[in-house]
């Protein structure tokens, strides 16, 4: 999934493969897929209905970055969806600099049934007088992105000057316990608030507005828990610049789609015709 297929697209090669479903089928549906991706047990973490956390029952068998940038693909991708088959890897990080709309992968197949790729930006495909911001070959694109990103890290300067700000960013949130406190503070009110309900179901009160307030705290409790995850391994998470280093040295041995996901937020096309050219 973090190469750039689909939900549908991995279901499909499991079913080729011959790989059985978790129940035993011979067809992969995508929807297990995406359950899976979410699935906290792949990283050692199984929750209960009542909000309790074990973290020794299930062996982990993906790193939490895996997991974690997995979860915000799917977000992404569930927000923007598809506009293509292929992978395009500069998906929701191009942004056009003529109108600030986003930059969506897209092809053609022309009579001889050879293809093109391009990135299109989003107003420019509803209308020429929304944009005039052209559409850009996508292998030129992404290859100029790749490209910039390892002479940049092949630098000791730049290099040096990634691994500074990204100390600071980490050391700044490392310091900063305040949203930690404030998600401990509502986790416990929220399971103080399922006892309570469960005690008046333990009473023989199980009413259809009981059972619905119960479910709601339980999701709260859920969604808290997954930030208080977030947040906690961000503060007892130390790094020094050599651990920051290695990582990012580690990350050019990556596949493009890896790199650019781990390290670029977003990429505006202003300049690009020069660039191009």
């Amino acid at each position: 999934y973090l190469q750039g297929k689909t939900a549908r697209e991995i279901a499909y090669a499991l079913t080729a493969q011959g790989v059985p479903t978790p129940t035993g089928l011979d067809v992969w549906n995508p929807g297990t897929i995406t359950g899976m991706l979410h699935n906290e047990k792949y990283i050692g973490v199984y929750r209960s209905k009542t909000g309790g956390v074990f973290l020794n029952i299930c062996p982990r068998i993906i790193s939490d970055s895996y997991f974690e940038l997995a979860k915000r693909m799917l977000v992404e991708n569930r927000r923007l969806g598809y506009t293509a088959r292929e992978p395009f890897i500069l998906k929701h990080k191009l942004k056009c600099g003529c109108c600030g709309e986003r930059m969506r992968g897209t092809s053609v197949t022309i009579s001889s049934g050879k293809k093109y790729r391009y990135y299109c930006c989003a107003n420019r495909a509803k209308s020429k007088e929304l944009c005039i911001r052209k559409a850009i070959n996508q292998q030129d694109i992404e290859q100029l992105v790749v490209n910039t990103i390892q002479k940049v890290l092949d630098t000791p300067d730049g290099l040096d000057l990634l691994v500074d700000r990204i100390y600071k960013i980490h050391e700044s949130k490392s310091q900063n316990n305040d949203t930690l406190n404030v998600l401990l503070k509502e986790k416990k009110r929220c399971q103080e608030s399922i006892y309570n309900l469960i005690g008046v179901i333990e009473k023989g009160i199980v009413t259809d507005t009981v059972k619905e307030r119960l479910s709601t705290y339980e999701e709260q409790l859920t969604a808290l828990n997954e930030k208080i995850a977030e947040n906690g391994s961000i503060v007892n998470t130390q790094l020094t610049k050599e651990d920051i280093r290695e990582k990012l040295l580690k990350v050019l041995s990556a596949t493009p789609a890896q790199i650019i996901r781990i390290l670029i937020k977003k990429i505006v096309t202003t300049y690009l015709k020069q660039l191009l050219k």
